[in-house]
Order: structure tokens, then C-alpha cells, then sequence
């Protein structure tokens, strides 16, 4: 279904719009801002798992017991030691 709507426009985002027409990038105006506002449901559906998976990363940390926890100072001495970078 199509919904007809008026839209404003900075004179630069026109001017880019019109020249995509012109140049055949896109058959219409209108086929440009679909274009474009597919683009942002796709960033922002893309955005929203990113941000839903980096929230069951933390979950899962914040579930690891205390005991499980390592020392910062005991694992950099570690990879230092076996990078041998502790003689520096």
C-alpha cells in the first residue's frame, strides 16, 4: 500500500536526492527516500541485535561466580611472563 505524504528538505539533501534521479540511480524521488528509510530500519533492526547480544554478554559475566574471577595484576604478570616482557 502506498501512502501519499509531504516531506521537507534541506536544500542539500534535495539537491543529492535530485542529482541520484537525474543520474538514474533512482526512477523517483520517492523511490530515493524509500531507499533511504529501508536503509534505516535495516541499521536500526541491525543495531538493536547488536545491542541485544552485547546485553547476554554481560548477563553471562555477570553470572560468572567470584571464584572464577582472575586477578588482573596475576594474568598481566602471566602474559608478561610468557611474552617475556617482565625482564624489561
Amino acid at each position: 500500500m502506498t501512502i501519499k505524504t509531504t516531506l521537507s528538505f534541506t536544500e542539500r539533501h534535495h539537491r543529492f536526492l535530485m542529482e541520484q534521479v537525474e543520474s538514474g540511480v533512482f526512477a523517483t524521488a520517492s523511490a530515493g527516500v524509500a531507499a533511504a528509510v529501508e536503509d534505516m530500519m535495516r541499521a536500526e533492526e541491525e543495531r538493536r541485535l547488536m545491542l541485544a547480544a552485547m546485553a547476554d554478554v554481560i548477563r553471562e559475566r555477570m553470572a560468572t561466580p567470584l571464584e572464577e574471577y582472575v586477578d588482573a595484576d596475576e594474568a598481566f604478570a602471566a602474559i608478561s611472563a610468557e611474552l617475556g616482557l617482565d625482564d624489561e
